[in-house]
Parts: structure tokens; sequence; C-alpha cells
């Protein structure tokens, strides 16, 4: 019985992620150029120094069938090559990976099969948390601090706090914000011992340059992760 309900579970699963965008896959000269939806996301892992960049073009909006960039389409990453990843799950998207440390501008520039050539930049906002002596009081509160900017009207931080057996996530919400106080109440629920905190930060953007279809462009960092002490 148990195995019946996971492959229903799977099943619901899989329709619903396919119901969500198409994961079908067209050439790019073969749709109307003017109708192409253009997406870019920036992914740094700061704890592995594993940068990975994606790059999709849909047909039909945000849900639409994917595309492979033939002739003379193509799209590069800081005018370095993306090579073309087809799944079954998601379709055709361009991708490139690195590992090392990464600057903070992130550029695209995609040329359609009409020679029209579209250049879009997303920064990556960097993030470190800094927690004075290493130590969370579950009884007093904390502030937890981070590097780099403060919170901005287009940004989002995560403050994230990991105890033995759960994680725990936090949001700064006034612009200009460069720390986070959290209460007693906010930490009733973490448990004595060892923790870990980290942050992600992320930025979501309209495309600069695309054609009235639109697009998004994006970027996430996630820091190191630094041990705590949880104490009462």
């Amino acid at each position: 019985m148990k195995k019946l309900q996971f492959v229903v579970i799977l099943l619901i699963t899989s329709v619903l992620i396919l119901s969500c965008a198409s994961n079908e896959t067209s050439d790019s000269n073969k749709v109307a150029q003017s109708e192409i939806y253009q997406s870019y996301f920036v992914n740094y892992d700061a704890s592995d120094n594993e940068l990975e960049v994606s790059a999709g073009f849909r047909f039909g909006g945000q849900n639409g069938t994917t595309l492979r960039l033939v002739e003379k389409s193509n799209v590069t990453y800081n005018n370095l090559k993306m090579n073309a990843s087809t799944s079954a799950w998601t379709g055709t998207s361009y991708i490139y990976k690195m590992n090392g440390s990464v600057g903070s501008e992130h550029k695209f520039v995609y040329t359609n099969n009409d020679d029209e050539v579209f250049e879009n930049s997303i920064p990556l906002l960097k993030a470190e948390p800094v927690l004075k002596n290493a130590v969370i009081s579950k009884s007093q509160g904390t502030a937890i601090y981070w590097t780099g900017m403060p919170l901005s009207n287009k940004d989002q931080i995560e403050v994230i706090i990991q105890d033995s057996a759960q994680t725990y996530s936090f949001f700064p919400k006034f612009v200009g914000a460069a720390s986070l106080s959290l209460s007693p109440n906010n930490l009733e629920l973490l448990k004595l011992g060892k923790g870990q905190i980290y942050i992600r930060r992320s930025v979501t953007l309209s495309l600069q340059k695309g054609k009235p279809i639109g697009g998004v462009i994006g970027s996430e960092y996630q820091s190191n992760k630094i041990m705590c002490e949880l104490v009462k």
C-alpha cells in the first residue's frame, strides 16, 4: 500500500510540474522572433565556490515551448559560450558552470534568428553572515549582521539558521537594513547545541532589453556557512 501511495504521489507531482511549464522543444528558427520569452539566472554557492548560470528561451510566454537555438541564434554569458542542455522534465536550456571566485556583474548577450542582439545584466549581491561570539541566546535574542550592501528595494535577504533537526528562515523587511534582530519569540523553537547560519541573497528584475513579450533575469548568492552555539 505504501508503495502504491508513493507511485500515486509521484504521478501527481509529475503532472503538476509538467502542467506549469512545457517540456517540449522546438528550433528557434521555426517561431516568430518577437514571441520569444527570455530568462536568465545566476546562482553562486560560496561554501563550495560553485557558479551555475542558466539561460532559457520559450515560445508563447514563460511557460511555453522551450527553444533550441539554431543557425544564427546563440547566447553567451560574460562573453563565454553557453551549451545546450536538454531534459525530459524541463526541455532545453543553456548552462555554464565553473568553480572559483566570481565578480559582481553578470552579462548575457542573446542574438536571435533575425540578427537582433539583446544584452542584459544582473548584479550578484554578496552577503556573508556576522554573529558576535558565534553564539545565539534563545532567552536574550540575537542580532545577525552581514557584509556587503544594506538591503535595497530590489533584493531579498534570507537569514537561515539550522539546529540539529530543523531549518528556520528569517527575512529583514526594511530597506537599508544591515542586520536582523531576532527576539526570544523568534528563537523559541531552536534546539540547544551546535548550529549553522548562512544567508541567501537574491535579485529578480525585468529584462533591460527584450521583446514586448518580456522576460526575467535573476541572481542568488548563498553565503558560507558559519558554525555557532545555540544556548539558553
